[in-house]
């Protein structure tokens, strides 16, 4: 007989790991960017490539808003931006470690009136409480290892 879970309502906030990896990830491509044998035009170009996307890359991850449920009446539901929740299919494909969770998944349609689409969703530890992700990576593996 199969045991009733409890429904789960996660809602990440921002992760701070996230975005100091970004940061570094940035921080390298202007030092490369400068220290090269390209002309200073070229090199002033780069640098300011680097600084817009970076600008652009940490306010896109400020401002996205994500919640994920679960329950075994309706699944798998995600919102992102704050939409209405819609019905997902969970892919295999899913990575799941102590440190972050990689969601991919499949938008689930009606009648066939849109595409289906794969999407993914990263989750790093530090956005959740201990327990919140740690009961996530358990949904998630038993949710994969059933299809």
């Amino acid at each position: 007989m199969h045991k009733q879970q409890p429904p789960l309502l996660l809602e990440p906030s921002p992760s701070k790991r996230l975005k100091q990896a970004v940061i570094a990830t940035h921080l390298l491509a202007a030092t490369a960017s400068v220290s090269n044998a390209l002309p200073i035009a070229i090199k002033i170009a780069l640098l300011a490539a680097c600084a817009g996307h970076l600008y652009f890359s940490i306010n896109r991850l400020k401002n996205t808003s994500l919640a994920i449920k679960h329950s075994d009446a309706f699944g798998w539901e995600v919102s992102t931006n704050e939409e209405e929740f819609a019905s997902v299919q969970i892919l295999n494909s899913t990575v799941i470690t102590t440190f972050i969770v990689i969601i991919h998944y499949q938008t689930q349609t009606m009648l066939g009136l849109t595409p289906k689409r794969i999407q993914t969703l990263l989750i790093v530890n530090d956005t959740l409480a201990k327990n919140d992700f740690r009961n996530l990576m358990v949904r998630l593996k038993i949710e994969t290892v059933k299809d």
